[in-house]
């Protein structure tokens, strides 16, 4: 799909009954949609990060009104109170999904001994040879 639409859209082909160009169309949805089975791009961006139920995941952002583009909105949609408050009831999105949303939204929750630190370190250093270029021995 993606190699028509640059074909297309390189050699200025018209579509439709309006005979307008490929680009005046909006296209960016046509494979998201084709690989993940909907639209909706909210339900598409949380099946791309790994939830893999279509209908939960539409079931998800229909209910919470999810209106999320990128990767951040998702993790602040993730980390909402509406998702919170309907992640706490016990068969949503869905009863059969119940534990691998659960698994999804702890996988964006960074552990405390995963989270990167700022850790300086100094050492005495013998260098066999020439020290590296803005280094000394020590």
């Amino acid at each position: 799909m993606e190699a028509i639409r640059v074909r297309a859209a390189a050699n200025g082909d018209t579509v439709g009954v309006f005979d307008r160009l490929l680009e005046d169309h909006e296209l960016g949805l046509a494979v998201p949609a084709v690989e993940t089975g909907t639209l909706n791009r909210s339900a598409y961006i949380l099946i791309q990060a790994g939830f893999n139920s279509r209908l939960a995941a539409i079931k998800a952002v229909t209910d919470t009104g999810a209106t999320f583009r990128t990767g951040q909105e998702l993790r602040q949609w993730l980390d909402s109170e509406a998702v919170a408050a309907w992640s706490a009831q016990p068969d949503w999105p869905t009863a059969e999904t119940k534990a691998m949303w659960t698994d999804f939204v702890q996988s964006f929750t960074p552990r405390e001994n995963r989270t990167w630190a700022d850790r300086r370190y100094w050492a005495n250093v013998a260098w066999l040879g020439a020290a590296p270029p803005g280094l000394s021995g020590g």
